[in-house]
């Protein structure tokens, strides 16, 4: 909980006052990457809903949190987040904003 907590602080702290629809244009190999795996992540958790495997959706949801958005999305985004390419922090506070919410509709 404290992971996803101060992720959500995080991303809300790079992306005040931003309002974004639809599914990001990624600009950065990091955004396409994290996009890349919400889908797999995404159509996995589903196929555990499906099957009622919910031992298996929390351990796929976990890793994708912990391991890959966490650990992972969030170092990659602040170089893009705080560097002089306007156009790339507003892709990737997209995407982050994107990602975060999508992670917590699944879980």
């Amino acid at each position: 909980c404290n992971k996803l907590w101060n992720a959500s602080r995080f991303a809300l702290m790079n992306t005040e006052g931003a309002a974004f629809t639809g599914v990001p244009t990624p600009r950065t190999d990091a955004e396409r990457w994290i996009l890349a795996r919400l889908a797999a992540v995404s159509s996995e958790a589903q196929g555990h809903y499906a099957n009622y495997r919910f031992d298996l959706l929390a351990q796929c949801l976990y890793e994708f949190a912990w391991n890959e958005f966490c650990d992972w999305f969030l170092e990659l985004s602040k170089p893009a987040l705080n560097g002089a390419d306007a156009a790339d922090a507003e892709s990737t506070r997209h995407t982050l904003l994107y990602v975060l919410e999508a992670l917590l509709r699944l879980l």
